[in-house]
């Protein structure tokens, strides 16, 4: 197997917004907590409509998320 080290890595590509490595890592570590609340907020959730609400609202914010950490490349 070839194996490599590149940063093109969820990491890499915050620290290229101009975060440093520490930030980024505390950025990834908020983006999963979040994730797992909503999780949790969705299981308990009764109303259909909220669980949907809260859908769209991921998608949308991965959408954004995706499109900026695209765009950035990492330079150390």
């Amino acid at each position: 197997m070839i194996e490599y080290a590149d940063t093109d890595h969820f990491s890499h590509r915050i620290a290229g917004l101009g975060f440093s490595e520490k930030v980024a890592v505390l950025l990834i570590y908020l983006l999963v907590a979040s994730l797992g609340a909503m999780a949790v907020l969705i299981q308990r959730v009764e109303n259909t409509s909220l669980t949907i609400g809260i859908w769209v609202v991921v998608v949308i914010t991965f959408s954004i998320l995706g499109k900026v950490l695209s765009r950035a490349t990492y330079k150390k």
